[in-house]
């Protein structure tokens, strides 16, 4: 009897710890950076940089861009016309992500895009190391920027997308 009352009040104890330990678990489980789920969908291109030069606005509407993702694939449309396909891996990370574009068909075919990635809400930020061509994993960007940096270990893109979602 003595051992059946030593265990119930252990147990005792023992819950409010294991309670708070889920606790915990879901608030983190909450917290995850943002994967390949939380990308789908559809977003337009609302501002950018190539080259160290700020696409506006204006220009940016005026571009007519889309993205599309669905599954493991991107869809890029200027004015409801495709202009590329490619296969999507994100990996993600606390502050951003890594996403890797896998051309689709083409002359491009199965050439990678290396970029980083990060979501606020309804904004989606893609900086890529080309201008979406071939390039290395080695070449990925570190910064969200496309101008030269003298900082040291700032490894700048060569093109950036900002992109809202779609309601």
């Amino acid at each position: 009897m003595l051992n059946l009352m030593t265990k119930l009040r252990a147990a005792r104890c023992a819950f409010p710890l294991v309670a708070a330990a889920m606790i915990v678990h879901v608030a983190l489980a909450d917290q995850q950076p943002p994967g390949k789920d939380q990308l789908q969908g559809k977003w337009t291109v609302i501002g950018g940089e190539e080259g160290g030069t700020a696409m506006s606005a204006e220009v940016a509407k005026d571009e007519d861009l889309a993205f599309a993702f669905k599954d493991e694939s991107l869809v890029i449309t200027r004015s409801g016309r495709v202009i590329q396909e490619f296969s999507v891996v994100v990996r993600p990370g606390k502050d951003k992500g890594e996403i890797d574009l896998k051309h689709k068909g083409g002359d491009r075919d199965g050439k990678m895009c290396h970029g980083i990635y990060a979501l606020e809400g309804d904004i989606l930020k893609i900086c890529t190391a080309s201008k979406l061509r071939e390039d290395m994993a080695a070449d990925r960007p570190n910064i969200f920027s496309t101008k030269e940096s003298d900082k040291a270990g700032e490894k700048r893109g060569k093109l950036m997308f900002v992109l809202k979602r779609e309601k």
